[in-house]
């Protein structure tokens, strides 16, 4: 059977205003997930999204594991837009700038963010055919399991390694369509993905399935501080 192996990217800059780029922390997660790598299969095919935190991940992951394989990059392995769904949540907040004043002036401004960004979630999950949104949650669900399904088909050789690195709501909704579960549960397993972590799927002509999910244990090793969730 041929392997894909799901990676969501390190810490990005939550919080900051511009989100799309590894912390220091991100980046080192990127390098102790490669050389966790060396007792395992080299992957023969690589896929990125488009953002620079997959990239990133992907660049510190390889100064370990120094892949030679071209990069495939595939759009639809990009997270949805987090400050579109911020955004929405609020009549009066009309663009990315408002919402870092607004979270700026409270007490705890990240814990505030995470708080409202996790409601801002539920409610876009919750109105999952809606217009108001540049992209609503159906049409990201499609977009995520034509992305995967087109890595399947593109398989070249029986047993494939293949690695993907992408975003941890692609992920979350690639295991809801392997376990059919209901959107709720997909934001459980949303929930629970650490950066770096590895999430298994074999597959063959006929048959596709879960081997593991989210294991982080390459930073588990390291100490709890490197396991982190955004």
């Amino acid at each position: 059977m041929a392997a894909l192996y799901l990676v969501r990217h390190g810490q990005a800059s939550f919080g900051e205003p511009e989100y799309d780029q590894l912390t220091q922390k991100g980046r080192q997660q990127g390098v102790m997930l490669g050389q966790s790598w060396q007792t395992l299969p080299r992957p023969e095919k690589i896929y990125t999204g488009l953002l620079r935190r997959h990239t990133q991940t992907f660049q510190a992951f390889n100064e370990q594991v120094k892949l030679n394989s071209a990069v495939n990059v595939l759009k639809g392995l990009n997270e949805f837009d987090h400050n579109d769904i911020l955004i929405s949540a609020q009549p009066h907040w009309q663009n990315q700038q408002d919402v870092i004043n607004y979270f700026a002036k409270l007490p705890s401004p990240k814990e505030a963010l995470n708080k409202a960004f996790n409601q801002a979630l539920a409610t876009w999950v919750d109105k999952q055919h809606s217009q108001h949104y540049q992209e609503n949650w159906s049409t990201f669900k499609s977009r995520c399991i034509s992305a995967f399904n087109r890595i399947i088909e593109d398989r070249e050789i029986e047993e494939q390694q293949i690695i993907a690195f992408t975003s941890g709501g692609v992920i979350a909704v690639i295991i809801q369509h392997l376990l059919q579960l209901s959107d709720q549960q997909c934001l459980n397993v949303m929930q629970q993905l650490r950066n770096t972590g590895v999430t298994k799927i074999l597959f063959s002509v006929d048959r596709i399935s879960l081997d593991y999910f989210n294991n982080y244990r390459h930073l588990e090793q390291v100490g709890a501080s490197w396991s982190t969730y955004r």
